[in-house]
Order: C-alpha cells, then structure tokens, then sequence
C-alpha cells in the first residue's frame, strides 16, 4: 500500500516537472561563489570553454562587497574595486 503510494506521488511530480513550462532561471541562482557557477547553463562541451579559469581567492570569502554578500573566485580584485566606486 505504502510502495504504490510512494510511487504514485514520484509518477505526479514526474510529469509535473517534464510537460510544466517554466521561464529558464539564471546561470547562478544561488549566488554561489564557486568557479562552476560561473560557467554559463547548459555548460559547453569543453566546461571553461577551453580556458582555465583564474582564481583570485578561497571559495567561501564572504564579504560586503556592493549589492552581494560573496566574493566570487574568478572575479579579480581590479573589478571589486571598480564596484566599490
């Protein structure tokens, strides 16, 4: 009884999702700091598109920085300083 149940609210939710149409979200909805975010969705074939990325700093510097709570890894310290003014 509780395995059909289970299985017919997993069937639900599944065609819910395939056959809703929902507007396409940001490449980072997260606000996420780490390099993978900063890869466009769906990622190319060759991830970075072929370049490696820089890394300016650990992924979880958290900090007042402009409109974000969050330094992001691949932004370099040039264009935090633009932001600031």
């Amino acid at each position: 009884m509780w395995t059909v149940g289970a299985q017919l609210v997993f069937a639900v939710n599944f065609l819910r999702a395939l056959l809703g149409r929902r507007e396409p979200m940001e490449n980072n909805p997260w606000g996420a700091t780490t390099l993978e975010w900063s890869v466009a969705s769906p990622a190319p074939e060759a991830n970075f598109g072929g370049v490696t990325p820089t890394v300016y700093r650990g992924a979880y510097e958290f900090l007042d920085v402009g409109n974000g709570d969050f330094l992001a890894q691949h932004v370099p310290p040039e264009a935090l300083a633009a932001e600031k003014g």
